[in-house]
């Protein structure tokens, strides 16, 4: 059908030990009839950690097989196949005073196999894959429901862990990882004090797929234009889909049946588009069930396991939309954009938060970052690059500012039945960065 979206992702008990990032711990969650077990850990800045008082945030992924540092084995084919971005970004907010849980997703295998380690030393293969890397089936199994409820479990072990902090973590999603996260707080399960994200949309997935499928695509067309003059032809665009533009669909989707797309046919591309993606939910199915996993073939060869049909169909028909949560629960919660992401559209995000702020929500802080020159996941580069280390220190600044003003340490307790009139009514923080200097 000519349309391809790109959507976007130690098991050992030991004592507290000191690093040069703080103090961390490691814990195991156990496996249950609904949940599969995580093990990960946490970081802070110092002390006894069942005394810790301070802010404590949880990082939350999309999909994908990722271990607690963030990285995955189809991180080969990126520009951040070396580093350890989530392991990086906890460090800067420890050197902050801020703690930080973070767990590999279930099914994959504790860091202490070195699976990144071996790969980027003797080279990715199927053995390497199955001793060091992932529990194929038990990845293969995850569900979304599955997924969120084994992160309760998570959440759920560490105010056993740190008592004082029952009722006032913050979850901290990544891309798609926000859906989960808000999940999470809808449920109510667990007390959620607030929400923090990176390169994550306000709106529910299924609006922002369809934005990505067509109007998206709508404003990547002039991009072809070599001549500027409204007029996009055919060989314009062969030339320029060589030169990279327009990659996220088949060349066919955009070459046109008239040699030219002008403004007398215009609709009748976008029509293209909007039965493509008709077809493409048609395509997906609406229950909950793992179904079959998809693998990518990486450069030697050796195929990786990508995700699986539920956390694909989530993009098509999840019910979840974070900011209806947001506003329900009076969530305090921070965006944090990059202005030239192109997998969500941040100026139609930051408008429905304008809007939202203006009609009024009984929120005490709700907020976003808007950095101009950055990219998905702040990435001054690609979006499928994660932010550089230098960057992070900066991100974790806003995150420590926002902790503080929604009340952490010894977080506020959020108001209940709070109308719009009153107190809480929204106080947005609106933020638009040309450039933050790299510390």
């Amino acid at each position: 059908m000519g349309i391809k979206l790109v959507l976007l992702c130690l098991a050992f008990f030991c004592s507290e030990a000191a690093f040069a990032e703080g103090m961390h711990r490691q814990f195991s969650v156990a496996q249950t009839a609904e949940t599969d077990a995580i093990n990960g850990q946490i970081d802070w800045p110092g002390g006894e950690l069942a005394l810790w008082r301070g802010p404590i945030v949880v990082f939350v992924s999309a999909s994908g097989a990722y271990d607690r540092n963030g990285w995955l084995v189809r991180a080969l084919e990126t520009v951040w196949a070396e580093r350890m971005p989530l392991r990086e970004l906890s460090t800067a907010l420890v050197a902050q005073g801020v703690a930080v849980v973070r767990f590999d997703s279930p099914g994959v295998l504790s860091p202490n196999l070195k699976c990144q380690q071996t790969v980027l030393k003797s080279g990715f293969s199927k053995a390497t894959l199955e001793r060091r890397c992932v529990n194929v089936p038990v990845y293969a199994n995850l569900t979304v429901e599955r997924y969120q409820r084994s992160i309760e479990n998570v959440l759920l072990h560490i105010e056993d862990m740190v008592p004082a902090v029952r009722g006032k973590l913050v979850l901290f999603g990544f891309s798609g990882g926000l859906m989960h996260a808000a999940a999470i707080a809808d449920r109510e399960r667990v007390h959620i004090s607030g929400l923090i994200s990176i390169g994550s949309p306000a709106q529910r997935f299924e609006a922002l797929t369809r934005w990505q499928a067509v109007e998206r695509m709508l404003e990547i067309l002039p991009e072809f234009d070599i001549n500027a003059d409204s007029i996009i032809t055919n060989p314009e665009i062969r030339k320029r889909y060589k030169e990279g533009i327009g990659g996220v669909m088949t060349l066919e989707t955009w070459l046109s049946p008239y040699g030219r797309w002008d403004a007398a046919n215009m609709h009748e591309f976008k029509a293209r588009l909007e039965n493509n993606y008709a077809i493409l939910m048609q395509q997906t199915d609406t229950g909950s069930a793992a179904g079959k996993l998809s693998w990518k073939r990486q450069a030697n060869g050796v195929m990786a396991p990508d995700i699986n049909d539920a956390f694909w169909n989530m993009h098509f028909h999840s019910q979840i939309t974070p900011v209806a949560v947001i506003q329900r629960l009076a969530i305090p919660s921070l965006f944090l954009w990059g202005g030239l992401d192109t997998q969500v559209g941040t100026s139609h995000e930051a408008e429905l938060i304008r809007q939202v702020c203006a009609a009024g929500v009984p929120v005490q802080h709700l907020q976003f970052v808007l950095f101009e020159g950055r990219h998905h996941l702040l990435s001054r580069r690609v979006d499928f690059d994660w932010m550089e280390k230098a960057f992070m220190p900066v991100v974790a600044d806003e995150v420590q500012t926002f902790l503080k003003q929604i009340g952490t340490p010894d977080l506020l307790p959020r108001p209940k039945n709070t109308s719009a009139a009153e107190s809480y009514a929204c106080r947005a923080k609106i933020s638009i960065k040309d450039e933050v200097a790299e510390r």
